[in-house]
């Protein structure tokens, strides 16, 4: 049988092909009288060296792998994807807003004041401001990266770095959009979005911008017709929406080293808050790079239910938690934070019930459900879909939701 590298691709010789070839190549040297058993020292240091000759042969397939996305891991893999220019998703930061109270006049910079949790989880402003009728909201990042920064709201109620004119500070809110770095899995299944669309589509654009240290929420818009569209996008111009706490020098630089050469680059002004900044290219020729910063939308949900007798109070936690994980935000259940912001709905995707409703199918109990919605702080009474501008996108925490059993 062939080992190394063949036709087949790379076909490993394991412990026991080498120690029967060994003891084979034993029979040859010493004759076949010659004991190479475990008994016999001569066969002791057989069994000894087929086992180091089988890891040997298990790092050439390793290296031999480390050549390809699909079985390359670790930095292995960070070379494999970056021959595409691909780079890993370092961890994010979770972001949220804060609410001030303080003297009226009191200015605030970007980094002035860092805030944190009772267990020393700390967020610094990322805006400035002016206290104004006693109160100021800046929007903040945690210093550190990680799912651990998500925390529940009213918990960030400590000012670590004091500033004169400043009283109080709080989260109405749960932070959110923080991330872990990102995982081999999803660096592939990524890869290969961009490698099936090609290296300067609409994919391509969407993962450098989410490689973005800061950006949570990316979408890019497309008119590819020779007429403009019903949100004033020119023929032939591409406009993203970007949400997080990224520089907008970062979000510039994305856009113009992974947008298609020729096309423009636009915010259409529709709605939402236009952005832009300035580059040049290798020529010292300016470059303007436009695009919308996305808004996030609170969505109020109410549950109305009717159980049998299989239902059992607890699944109440598992219904609100799979409204979270299918419209994205942070669940607060029991007092712990957990975010799937990444993992509901995307930028611009409508909230519709009996998207929601369908995720409660193997939940015992339920004889019938219905779900109505309503943009935060609207009471839901009968709307079942909440539109979702092309700028915006839905977030539903736990305290959004109410249920009610009969």
């Amino acid at each position: 049988m062939d080992y190394g590298i063949t036709n087949q691709g790379f076909i490993i010789k394991d412990e026991d092909a080498i120690l029967t070839d060994m003891i084979a190549d034993g029979v040859s040297l010493f004759g076949a009288t010659q004991d190479l058993t475990y008994a016999d020292p001569i066969g002791q240091s057989i069994a000894i060296a087929s086992k180091a000759l089988a890891q040997t042969w298990q790092a050439l397939e390793d290296c031999y792998n480390s050549f390809y996305v699909d079985q390359a891991e670790g930095v292995s893999l960070d070379r494999a994807v970056a021959l595409r220019g691909i780079v890993r998703q370092a961890a994010q930061s979770a972001d949220v807003t804060l609410d001030y109270t303080g003297t009226n006049g009191t200015a605030i910079a970007v980094g002035q004041i860092t805030s944190q949790t009772a267990s020393g989880i700390q967020f610094e402003n990322i805006q400035s401001g002016i206290v104004s009728s006693g109160v100021l909201s800046l929007l903040n990042k945690s210093v550190l990266t990680g799912l651990s920064n998500i925390v529940p709201p009213n918990t960030i109620t400590e000012l670590t770095s004091p500033v004169l004119g400043i009283s109080t500070v709080n989260n109405a809110l749960a932070s959110a959009n923080a991330s872990e770095i990102e995982t081999d899995p999803e660096l592939r299944l990524r890869f290969q979005a961009l490698s099936n669309s090609g290296g300067s589509s609409i994919a391509a654009i969407i993962s450098a911008l989410k490689a973005v240290d800061g950006i949570s929420h990316a979408h890019v818009y497309e008119n590819y017709t020779d007429l403009t569209d019903i949100y004033n996008r020119p023929p032939h111009s591409i406009e993203a929406v970007v949400y997080g706490t990224q520089t907008d020098n970062d979000v510039a630089n994305a856009i113009f080293n992974s947008k298609p050469a020729g096309i423009e680059m636009l915010s259409s002004g529709t709605s939402g808050v236009i952005k832009s900044a300035v580059l040049y290219d290798e020529n010292s020729d300016p470059h303007t790079m436009y695009w919308t910063e996305a808004a996030q939308v609170m969505i109020n949900v109410k549950v109305a239910l009717t159980s049998n007798s299989a239902w059992n109070a607890a699944y109440l936690t598992t219904i609100k938690t799979r409204i979270v994980q299918a419209i994205g935000g942070v669940d607060t259940i029991d007092g712990v934070a957990t975010d799937y912001s990444s993992n509901g709905l995307d930028i611009g995707e409508n909230v519709l019930s009996w998207a929601i409703e369908a995720n409660f199918d193997d939940i015992p109990g339920i004889d019938d459900i219905s779900v109505t919605l309503a943009r935060s702080p609207a009471t839901p009474t009968i709307a079942r879909k909440v539109t979702i501008y092309y700028y915006e996108f839905a977030r539903c925490d736990t305290a959004n939701i109410s249920v009610t059993v009969t």
